[in-house]
């Protein structure tokens, strides 16, 4: 995204005193080109690959992330705790997939920086993004304790990796994921601003865009 398209151009003055007029251009010459006809989009090769790439990503990830769960509930020996928090993973990533990708593919054929999708949107999408991103890691962490006790202590592994436990274990990685990431539901703002052609437009803005 370009931050570049919203332009404050009160502050082409202080800039002119600061550095000279032979250094940065005056506010005239700005507001003449403000006026001229503006167009800000991606090139039309860059939308075109960009729109292919994320549409097969999109299709093959969302075929695979769907099919762990199906193995996995409908075969009997795959019914153990470690593939319990793979099939925890495959969800978390087809969330990603579903949520997160048709926005982009939306932002990519639309001017920069102007939200379209609403403002439930504008605070679910990063919301469910950095949710999904914690529930992984955490996951990632489970896994990797469930490891070491069927390797280094395999006598306690039978009792101690069960299933039962492994859903336990998912319920309190998704609270703890959701609780950490919930600011962002307060961080995130849809508001109207006007653009740089001087139209007023929807825009969804962050914490870090504050």
């Amino acid at each position: 995204m370009l931050k570049s398209s919203f332009v404050n151009i009160s502050d082409c003055a202080h800039l002119d005193d600061e550095y000279g007029s032979s250094l940065t251009p005056n506010c005239s010459s700005i507001s003449i080109k403000m006026n001229e006809e503006v167009v800000l989009e991606f090139p039309s090769t860059i939308k075109n690959m960009t729109t292919v790439i994320l549409s097969i990503i999109l299709a093959v990830g969302a075929t695979g992330n769907v099919l762990i769960p199906i193995v996995v509930c409908r075969t009997k020996e795959l019914r153990n705790s470690t593939n319990i928090f793979l099939m925890n993973l495959s969800v978390a990533d087809l969330l990603v997939l579903l949520v997160c990708t048709p926005p982009i593919l939306i932002e990519l054929h639309t001017k920069p920086e102007v939200w379209l999708l609403g403002e439930n949107m504008c605070k679910i999408v990063p919301f469910v993004e950095l949710s999904v991103a914690h529930g992984s890691v955490l996951t990632i962490l489970a896994i990797s304790f469930e490891r070491y006790y069927a390797i280094c202590q395999p006598l306690k592994a039978g009792y101690t990796c069960t299933k039962m436990r492994a859903i336990i274990i998912i319920v309190i990685v998704w609270v703890v994921a959701l609780l950490v990431t919930s600011p962002v539901l307060l961080f995130s703002q849809f508001t109207y601003s006007e653009y740089v052609d001087g139209s007023i437009v929807p825009r969804c803005i962050h914490w870090r865009t504050l």
